[in-house]
């Protein structure tokens, strides 16, 4: 039995023939024999201009399960080029913890535009599930407040300005004893 890694090199070659003669059925046929973790990694050997083209082929399951095998570079890559149309059908296919790892990995502007067409509950339980750093750089990010976190190791305080208030956060420490 032949594996992926020893065909890799021939379906490279193949699927550059076929964008190179625009044969989009056949593309979206071999595409659609491969698991999603192998057409992740042939996507990162493909040139940046073909993988928008190959990932719309993609039926929308397959496609959500492809984009969260790629590495985080791609995966901004793709949501900057897609319409919000697009973007909302591959988040709807995500699973919330995928979302979730997805989201934390992006810049905060792309954050935004994530949370801006999931739909409402998506869009809180992912909020909800990131870590504290994620999230306080997600709302920064969304209310476009400059932030700017002074911390005091005496009394455990940061504060948090915005353009025409500050607002303070206070975080309590625990300390372990025996």
């Amino acid at each position: 039995m032949v594996g992926f890694e020893e065909m890799r090199e021939e379906l490279l070659d193949g699927i550059k023939e076929l964008l190179k003669r625009k044969q989009y059925t056949a593309l979206r046929e071999l595409l659609c024999d491969l698991a999603p973790a192998d057409i992740a990694s042939l996507f990162e050997d493909l040139d940046e201009d073909s993988i928008p083209l190959l990932f719309r082929l993609l039926p929308k399951e397959p496609a959500a399960e492809v984009f969260v095998e790629l590495d985080p570079d791609a995966q901004e890559m793709l949501i900057r080029g897609f319409s919000n149309t697009e973007l909302k059908e591959v988040l709807d296919e995500l699973y919330l913890d995928d979302a979730v790892d997805i989201v934390e990995e992006m810049p905060a502007n792309v954050v935004k535009r994530i949370l801006k067409h999931a739909d409402p509950e998506t869009a809180f339980r992912m909020r909800s599930d990131c870590s504290w750093a994620i999230r306080s750089r997600m709302w920064s990010g969304l209310f476009d407040i400059p932030v700017a976190a002074a911390s005091s190791a005496a009394t455990g305080r940061f504060t948090v300005t915005q353009k025409r208030r500050p607002v303070c956060l206070t975080a309590y420490r625990g300390y372990v004893t025996q």
